[in-house]
């Protein structure tokens, strides 16, 4: 019997000693919630020329067959995003005659200085790549200088012909 009493008494001592327990860790527990949370997308930004978005472009005149490595013209691309990126350009809206087009090549160089161009199309058509992954630091630009050659295949086809074409720059920020 007295083995019944102590086996009751340490039931009961177990059962308050779970309740209290409950109880203090009911007392401990707390819930906060953070409000108003929010993310902002970064507004890109990429110029050409002054960086004012006023377009840059060149022209050439009297091109002829047999020119070789002439100059064409620069753009300066700059980077007014708030991170660094990748550049990279290719040829859009190609319009003209086609004999001229397809006989004209263009080099690109990352600077005036430079005697190894990044990219060579060698003729000119729509979404023709000029050159990707090129770095560039946001608040920094980088001049691209453009050369030409016209290929003289003994043929006097281009006379009075022009082509026109964009550039188009995408930056990607990574």
């Amino acid at each position: 019997m007295v083995n019944k009493k102590i086996y009751l008494s340490m039931i009961a001592i177990g059962i308050a000693t779970a309740i209290t327990g409950a109880g203090t860790w009911a007392y401990f527990t707390d819930t906060v919630t953070s409000t108003g949370n929010k993310l902002t997308a970064e507004i890109l930004y990429l110029g050409i020329g002054n960086g004012h978005g006023d377009y840059e472009n060149f022209s050439v005149y009297n091109v002829k067959p047999g020119d070789t490595n002439k100059f064409a013209g620069q753009i300066i691309v700059i980077n007014n995003c708030s991170s660094n990126g990748w550049l990279s350009a290719r040829i859009l809206n190609v319009t003209g005659d086609s004999n001229l087009a397809e006989d004209l090549s263009l080099k690109i160089y990352s600077n005036s200085n430079s005697n190894h161009p990044i990219g060579t199309i060698n003729s000119l058509s729509n979404n023709t790549v000029l050159f990707s992954g090129q770095g560039l630091s946001q608040g920094k630009s980088k001049t691209f200088v453009f050369r030409y050659n016209c290929a003289d295949n003994g043929e006097d086809n281009y006379q009075g012909q022009n082509c026109s074409f964009n550039i188009e720059f995408n930056l990607l920020h990574g």
